[in-house]
C-alpha cells in the first residue's frame, strides 16, 4: 500500500509525462501556420536534442522500465522532427528567393491604396489586441487543465492495471548513488540549461516572432511537476543528493523559461505601440521586395517631397521596417482590404443578377398570375419541374395548393409522394387515382398496398373531388371501398374498374355484404363509371358508364331503368360489355312501348357496345331523348328496333349529328327511313356492316319529293364494307357537288328569265373563286342528273362530302380512289403508287 506522499509523487509524475508528450506540439503548429521556422534558434534545438539523447542513453544503462525508455525515444523523435521542420522551411524559402532574385526592382505602391491602412481606428486596434490576449489566456488555461486531467486519468488507470509485481521500496531504505547515471544526469542538466541561452539571444533580434509561448508554458509545467514529484517523496540529505542532477536540470530551467515568457510579454507590449496605425499623410507606403532568404521585407522608397518629420524618423530607426511585426501588420491590412473588396464585389454581382432577373418579363408577373399559369399548365409531375427552375418558382409552387391536388398511387407512384402532396395541397379539392390493376402481382401484396393507400386518403375524404379506383378483382374492390364510408360532399366523379370480373377471390378483411359508398351522401356526384362493380344507389348523374357485367352480375332492365329515372339531368350514357337479358325476363317479353316513360331532356350522347339486343331495346323503348346528338351502336345482333325507335323520335325533330354503326345487322329500309328524318346529320360511320349496299348510297344521291337524305352530310365512313360498288359511291359524291365542279356536265338548262340568269351567273362566279365551294345553302336553277324537272321551284343544295374513309374496301381499285381525291379533299386510305 503506497503512502500519501508516494501517491502524490506518482500523480505529479504522470502529469509531467502527459505534459512532456505534448510539449512540442505548439511550436510545430506555429511553424506550420507561418510556413517558417525563423523564430526558433537552431542551437537551442540541437542542444536540447543532445540532452534528450543522453537521457535515453542513461535510461538504457540504468535498465529502467520500458515506458521510461519509450518516453525518452519519443522526446528524441520530437526534437528531430522540429529540427527537420526548421531546415525544410529554410530550404524551401531559399529556392523561392533564388527564383525571385532576378526581379529586384521595387514595385511602387499606389497612393490611393496604401499598403498600411493609415486610416485605421486606434481604439479599435487596441480592442482587437485585448480580445486576442484574452483568447490566448483562455486557450492556454484550458490546455493546461486538459493536460492535468489527462495525467490524473493516466495515474488512475495505471493503479487499476498494476498487478502488484513491483514491490515499493521499504520506508527508510538507503538510496544508493550510481555514478554512471549521475554523470549522465549532470551532463543532461548542463545541456538543458545551456540550450535556453541561444534562444534568449535569438529573441532579442526576432522579438519572439515565430516562437510559440505554449512550448515554454508546457516546459515549465512539466519541469515543475517533475521537481515536485521528487520533493514530495522526502527532503532528507541522501535523497536530495541522489536526485540533485535532475532537480538542477528541471528547477533551474524553470527560471530560464520564465525569463523567455517575460520576453514575450515585453515584446508584445512594444509591438502594440509599434503597430499602431499612422495618419495617412505621415509617410508613403513602402514596397515589399524579396530578400536572399526568401522572406519579404519592406524598403522605403525616397519620397520626392521628403515631408517626413524628425520624431517619426527616429521611431523608424528604433523599429526597423523589416521587423516581423511591421510586415505582419502590412499583410494583415492588405488581407483586410482584399476581403472587403471581395465582399463588395460579391454584393455587386448579386445585385446585378437580381436586377437582370427582375428585368425579365416573366419575373415581373404578380405571384397570383404566375400561380394561375402553373395551375393551367400542370400535368402529372409538373410541380416538380417548376421547382427546378429557380428558388422563387420553387417557393411559389410549394405555396400553390392547387398544384398538389392531383394525387396518383400505384406501383410506380409511391405512397410517400402522395403524403407530401396531401400536406402541400392544404384544403383544396383533391383528384385521386389509385391503380393496382396488375394481375401478375401477388394478391396479398396488392391488398396490403391498397389498404395502406386508402388509409392514407380516407382522412381527407371530405376534400375528394374525383376518385378513380382500378383493382385486379372484385375482392380488392370490396376491401378498398369498405374504407370509404364517410360522406363525400365534394365528390363529382367516381370511376371503379375491376380488371378481372370472372374470378371470385376472397381476401382477409373483405366483406361480401352490400356496401353503401360514402354513407350515401354524394350531393355533387355527376359522373359515374362502373366496370364490373355492383351498382348502388346512383342518382342525379350527368354521365353514366357501365361496363364489364357478365352473367349474374349484369343489372336487369328494371335496375337500369330505375337508375335512369333517378338521373333526369343525364347527358352521357354508355353501356359496354354486358350480358344480354334472359328470355324469361319480363322486359324481354314486353313489346315496344307506345309512350316512353323516362324523359331525359339533356341526353346528348349514347353508346351501346356489346350490351345485348334485348337489353338495348328494353332500355331505349322507355327513353325520350329530344336533345340526342351522338349515337354509337357496336357489336349488337339486330338494331332494327333501335333504328325504328330513333325514327319515331325524329318525327318531332332529333338533332342527331353523328351516327356510328359497327358490326351490327339491320334492314336497309330501317336505316333509310331514319336517314331521311335526320336533317342535321353530318357524320355517318358504317364500319364492318355487310348490310350496307349500293341502295343506301343511291338514296343519298337522289332526292325524294325535293328532299335530300342527310343534306348536311360532311363525313362518310365505309370501313370494311364490301357490299357496295364504286358506281353508287361515285353518284353519291358527284350528286352533292356544286353544278360548276361536277365531273361530267349535265344537260343544258332551259332559257330562263334575266333575273334567273343573273342569279345563276352570280352563283357560278362566286363558286369559281375556290376549288371547293362553301357548304351550300344557295338557290340555283342549275340541275344535276337527279334534279327535278323545270318549274318545281328552288331547294337547298346538299353539303359537299369532304371526308371519305374506305379502309379495307377491297372492291375499290387505286384508280377509283384517285378519282375520289379529285372531288373529295380527304380520302382514306392514303394514296399509293399506281
Amino acid at each position: 500500500m503506497l503512502s500519501s506522499a508516494e501517491t502524490a509523487s506518482s500523480v505529479l509524475g504522470w502529469i509531467s509525462i502527459a505534459t512532456w508528450i505534448l510539449v512540442y506540439s505548439p511550436q510545430l503548429i506555429e511553424n506550420y501556420k507561418l510556413k517558417s521556422g525563423e523564430g526558433v534558434s537552431i542551437p537551442f534545438v540541437v542542444i536540447w536534442l543532445a540532452g534528450d539523447i543522453l537521457n535515453l542513453v542513461g535510461a538504457l544503462i540504468a535498465n529502467l522500465l520500458p515506458t521510461v525508455i519509450l518516453l525518452a525515444v519519443w522526446y528524441t523523435l520530437c526534437d528531430t522532427l522540429l529540427l527537420g521542420q526548421i531546415y525544410y522551411y529554410r530550404w524551401r524559402h531559399a529556392h523561392t528567393a533564388a527564383m525571385l532574385a532576378d526581379d529586384d526592382a521595387p514595385v511602387l505602391a499606389d497612393e490611393s491604396a496604401p499598403l498600411l491602412a493609415g486610416g485605421t481606428d486606434i481604439p479599435e486596434e487596441r480592442e482587437k489586441e485585448e480580445t486576442s490576449l484574452r483568447r490566448e489566456i483562455i486557450h492556454y488555461t484550458g490546455a493546461i487543465a486538459f493536460v492535468v486531467a489527462a495525467g490524473v486519468i493516466a495515474w488512475a488507470v495505471s493503479t487499476q492495471v498494476d498487478t502488484g509485481d513491483d514491490v515499493p521500496p521499504t520506508k527508510g531504505a538507503e538510496e544508493v548513488i550510481e555514478w554512471r547515471s549521475q554523470v549522465m544526469g549532470w551532463i543532461s542538466a548542463v545541456l538543458y540549461l545551456g540550450s535556453r541561452v541561444p534562444q534568449i539571444l535569438k529573441n532579442t533580434s526576432t522579438r519572439c516572432e515565430g516562437l510559440s509561448p505554449g512550448l515554454f508554458i508546457y516546459t515549465i509545467l512539466g519541469n515543475a511537476t517533475y521537481t515536485a514529484s521528487i520533493l514530495v517523496v522526502g527532503l532528507d540529505r541522501q535523497h536530495l543528493i541522489v536526485n540533485a542532477s535532475w532537480l538542477a536540470g528541471s528547477a533551474l530551467t524553470i527560471f530560464l523559461d520564465l525569463f523567455v515568457l517575460g520576453q514575450f510579454a515585453h515584446y508584445r507590449s512594444e509591438a502594440r505601440v509599434t503597430d499602431c496605425p499612422r495618419p495617412k499623410a505621415a509617410s508613403r507606403p513602402a514596397p515589399l521586395v524579396p530578400t536572399s532568404r526568401g522572406r519579404f521585407t519592406a524598403r522605403h522608397a525616397e519620397d520626392a517631397d521628403r515631408l517626413s518629420s524628425a520624431p517619426e524618423v527616429a521611431q523608424q530607426q528604433q523599429y526597423p521596417v523589416d521587423s516581423l511585426p511591421h510586415l505582419r501588420a502590412a499583410l494583415s491590412n492588405l488581407d483586410t482590404t482584399l476581403a472587403k473588396l471581395v465582399r463588395e464585389r460579391a454584393a455587386l454581382s448579386s445585385s446585378l443578377e437580381a436586377a437582370a432577373r427582375a428585368s425579365v418579363p416573366v419575373a415581373r408577373l404578380p405571384p397570383e398570375l404566375l400561380s394561375a399559369i402553373f395551375i393551367l399548365a400542370a400535368v402529372d409531375d409538373a410541380p416538380l419541374h417548376f421547382m427546378l427552375v429557380c428558388r422563387h418558382w420553387a417557393a411559389l409552387a410549394q405555396d400553390t395548393p392547387a398544384l398538389w391536388a392531383r394525387i396518383r398511387i400505384g406501383p410506380h407512384h409511391p405512397l410517400s409522394r402522395a403524403r407530401v402532396r396531401l400536406t402541400r395541397s392544404k384544403m383544396v379539392p383533391l383528384d385521386l387515382s389509385v391503380a393496382f390493376d396488375r394481375r401478375n402481382e401477388p394478391t396479398t401484396e396488392t391488398a396490403v398496398a391498397l389498404t395502406a393507400a386508402l388509409q392514407t386518403l380516407t382522412p381527407h375524404i371530405s376534400r375528394w373531388r374525383s376518385f378513380r379506383l382500378s383493382v385486379p378483382s372484385r375482392a380488392h374492390a370490396q376491401l378498398a371501398l369498405a374504407l370509404c364510408r364517410a360522406p363525400a360532399p365534394l365528390l363529382e366523379t367516381l370511376h371503379i374498374r375491376v380488371a378481372d370480373t370472372y374470378t371470385a377471390d376472397e381476401l382477409e378483411g373483405a366483406t361480401a355484404s352490400p356496401l353503401v359508398l360514402f354513407g350515401g351522401h354524394t350531393p355533387r356526384l355527376a359522373e359515374c363509371s362502373m366496370h364490373g362493380w355492383t351498382l348502388g344507389r346512383l342518382r342525379g348523374l350527368r354521365r353514366l358508364e357501365l361496363a364489364g357485367y357478365w352473367d349474374g352480375a349484369a343489372p336487369s332492365a328494371s335496375e337500369m331503368l330505375e337508375i335512369l329515372r333517378a338521373c333526369p339531368k343525364l347527358e352521357t350514357l354508355a353501356l359496354r360489355n354486358m350480358s344480354d337479358l334472359e328470355l324469361d325476363d319480363p322486359a324481354a317479353l314486353d313489346g315496344p312501348s307506345a309512350v316512353p316513360s323516362i324523359y331525359l331532356p339533356r341526353l346528348r350522347r349514347i353508346t351501346l357496345s356489346y350490351a345485348g339486343g334485348l337489353r338495348t331495346r328494353a332500355v331505349l323503348d322507355q327513353l325520350s331523348m329530344p336533345a340526342l346528338e351522338d349515337v354509337e351502336l357496336c357489336y349488337l345482333d339486330s338494331i332494327g328496333p333501335v333504328l325504328q325507335h330513333l325514327t319515331a323520335q325524329a318525327v318531332t325533330g332529333l338533332p342527331l349529328a353523328r351516327l356510328h354503326i359497327e358490326n351490327c345487322s339491320f334492314r336497309e329500309q330501317d336505316l333509310l327511313s331514319l336517314l331521311y328524318r335526320l336533317s342535321v346529320l353530318s357524320v355517318l360511320e358504317l364500319v364492318d356492316v355487310h348490310d350496307v349496299g349500293s341502295g343506301i348510297l343511291q338514296s343519298l344521291a337522289v332526292p325524294v319529293n325535293q328532299a335530300w337524305a342527310c343534306p348536311n352530310l360532311d363525313t362518310l365512313c365505309l370501313d370494311g364494307c364490301s357490299s357496295f360498288d364504286f358506281a353508287s359511291l361515285r353518284a353519291c359524291v358527284e350528286a352533292r357537288l356544286a353544278p360548276d365542279v361536277r365531273a361530267f356536265p349535265g344537260p343544258r338548262p332551259p332559257k330562263t328569265s334575266p333575273s334567273s340568269v343573273s342569279a345563276a351567273s352570280t352563283a357560278t362566279d362566286g363558286s369559281a373563286l375556290t376549288r371547293y365551294p362553301r357548304r351550300p345553302s344557295v338557290a340555283t336553277n342549275g340541275r344535276s342528273h337527279s334534279a327535278p324537272p323545270d318549274g318545281a321551284g328552288t331547294w337547298t343544295w346538299p353539303s359537299r362530302i369532304r371526308r371519305v374513309s374506305l379502309t379495307r374496301c377491297e372492291q375499290l381499285s387505286a384508280e377509283m380512289l384517285g378519282w375520289l381525291r379529285v372531288y373529295v379533299p380527304e380520302v382514306t386510305p392514303a394514296p399509293t403508287s399506281y
